[in-house]
């Protein structure tokens, strides 16, 4: 009789650490999927960083070739501001500067693609200042923005 009363009290409390283990390996398989998923994550917004880097540098190896071959047409854009936007387009086979935006796929992923102009002030040392200063024609400051859409949102690299 005290031997069937001590298996019976075994058994409830068998059942408890049943439900305990089931417990903490639902946390442990949830951590672990979170984890793989957080990473494989990750690694998708990383590869669409490096790519819009990528078409940033493009980007801005396009606008020096136009500012080698004729200083004049980046220098005479029409609107010169960081809420300008243009992009640097073939025109047979000199390069042009192009207002507005380009859109380039790259793996399934659309960037739009453009580059902001403003004049440069220098000051009396010939050193680039934010404010003051004097226009300086032969330098311009350019810009080269990549932006994805990730959520709702473009970055801008």
């Amino acid at each position: 009789m005290i031997a069937r009363k001590f298996w019976q009290a075994r058994e409830g409390q068998t059942l408890i650490e049943i439900l305990i283990g089931l417990g903490i390996a639902a946390i442990i398989i949830g951590g672990a999927v979170y984890s793989i998923v957080f990473t494989l994550s990750s690694g998708s917004e990383t590869q669409k960083r490096q790519g819009a880097t990528g078409l940033a540098r493009e980007l801005i190896g396009q606008a020096r070739t136009l500012a080698d071959a004729n200083w004049l047409d980046l220098y005479n854009l029409p609107t010169k501001a960081t809420s300008s936007s243009y992009y640097v387009a073939a025109s047979g086979t000199i390069l042009i500067a192009t207002s507005g935006y380009q859109t380039i796929t790259v793996d399934e992923e659309n960037y739009r693609v453009f580059f902001s102009i403003e004049n440069v002030n220098r000051d009396v040392s010939d050193d680039v200042t934010a404010s003051g200063g004097n226009d300086a024609p032969s330098t311009q400051k350019i810009k080269a923005s990549v932006q994805w859409p990730a959520g709702g949102i473009s970055p801008s690299e």
